[in-house]
Parts: C-alpha cells; sequence; structure tokens
C-alpha cells in the first residue's frame, strides 16, 4: 500500500523539478550534460515542450544518443544533486533546423556519486600519451585521465596479475609526446574491469610536473567543449 506521505513527496518532487526545468529555460540557463557510461559532456540549453524535455544537440554527437539511453546533469548551484533523463528521441530538428534530442520530464532528484566530482577526460584518440612504469620496461596506453586518477590498458591480458589492487608503483611517470615527463609521486591501481585497469595516483610536487598535468587536462577539456557545441534554443 502506498502512503499518503510517499505520494505526497513524490509530488512534491515532481513540482520541484518542473519549477527548476521551466526555470532553466525561462532565464536561458547553460547546464553541463553527460551521457551515462561514457565520457562525453557537453554544454547545452534546454526548453519544454508537449511534455519532454528538449535538449540541444551537439552536431558531432550523431551515435552516441541512443533511445533509451540516459543522461544527466547536475542541478546548478546544487553540486550534490541532479537529475537523469530517459532519451525518447535521439535524434530531431526543430523548424529553424536546430538539432536537438527529447528526454522523459524526470520524476525524482538523485545524489550525485562522489565519483563523479571529479571530471575524466577521453584520451584514446592520443598516441604521444603513454603511463611509463619502468619495472614494466614499456608505456600502458591512457585510455583516460584526471586530476588524481587514470585508466591504461592492460598489456599481458592478465591484469589481475600485472596490476595487483593496492599496490604501490615507484617511479612512475606520464610521458607526453618526446620532452615531457609528468613524475608521478604514488600509483595505486584500484579497480579492474575486462582489460582496463583504474588506478589511483598523486602527482609529484616537485619541480614543473603538477603544472603540466594541470595544462593537460585544460586542454583536454578545451578540446572536448570545442568540439561539442550545442546551439542556442532562442
Amino acid at each position: 500500500m502506498v502512503s499518503l506521505r510517499n505520494v505526497l513527496t513524490g509530488k512534491s518532487a515532481e513540482n520541484a523539478i518542473l519549477a527548476l526545468l521551466n526555470r532553466l529555460e525561462q532565464q536561458k540557463i547553460a547546464i553541463r550534460v553527460e551521457i551515462e557510461n561514457t565520457l562525453i559532456r557537453f554544454n547545452t540549453m534546454l526548453i519544454i515542450r508537449a511534455g519532454s524535455v528538449v535538449l540541444a544537440r551537439p552536431q558531432a554527437l550523431r551515435e552516441n544518443l541512443e533511445k533509451g539511453g540516459m543522461v544527466r546533469f547536475k542541478v546548478p548551484g546544487d553540486d550534490e544533486k541532479e537529475l537523469r533523463l530517459e532519451i525518447t528521441m535521439p535524434q530531431y530538428n526543430l523548424t529553424n533546423g536546430t538539432p536537438v534530442f527529447l528526454c522523459k520530464i524526470p520524476t525524482q532528484f538523485h545524489k550525485t556519486a562522489y565519483s563523479r566530482v571529479v571530471e575524466r577526460f577521453n584520451t584514446t584518440r592520443f598516441t604521444n600519451l603513454g603511463l611509463v612504469i619502468p619495472e614494466k620496461a614499456w608505456a600502458f596506453r591512457v585510455l583516460d585521465i584526471s586530476i588524481n586518477g587514470c585508466k591504461v590498458l592492460s598489456k599481458s591480458g592478465v591484469p589481475e596479475s600485472e596490476f595487483p589492487i593496492g599496490r604501490s608503483f615507484e617511479n612512475t611517470y606520464f610521458k607526453l609526446g618526446g620532452r615531457v615527463k609528468i613524475e608521478l609521486a604514488r600509483l595505486i591501481p584500484r579497480s579492474i574491469r575486462g582489460h582496463a585497469v583504474g588506478l589511483e595516483f598523486n602527482v609529484r610536487q616537485e619541480g614543473l610536473h603538477q603544472k603540466y598535468l594541470d595544462h593537460l587536462i585544460t586542454s583536454l577539456d578545451k578540446k572536448d567543449k570545442d568540439a561539442m557545441k550545442a546551439e542556442r534554443l532562442d
């Protein structure tokens, strides 16, 4: 039996969400949207039409949005709360030609996952970035990176023995091109999924290593934003 409290709480959440979405539309507030289970993020705007949330879609996004898939964004002004929206129409064009996609109006807020506080950036397209672990005698391909972690591809095909969870590796560094080294004070495997290994690291504070990493992250962020520009919904 559904309690009156649950009914009222549910209605209150739905009303709060509608109020938020209407405010975002009326004030033309840009939001940072992430496609779930990917590292794809983009800034966009939304409008409410015919019971759906309509979001401007970057031209570069064609095959990454799927019907039934989910996108999410943090509630502006509240980093601990986010909305998850189910995609109902991945590709649509407004009468003025603006590419958009449609989502269901969500009925509840979600607590922001801690792991999403730090943004990760996809680096699979870069061939000049590697993680060097001297005792392994080679550089590992970096799949993604953040300010304090990365994911690399196992070379042995047996990542569990290659990267024991919790073990600390010494004298490691990122190699960027032929000249730049970002030395790490600590590198520890934290997770394994398939042949991908997630590692936590701290950058060596002596020298310019932190500056080089900050520059790399800033550059990746700018490239992502430039590649994923959505038109305004005026």
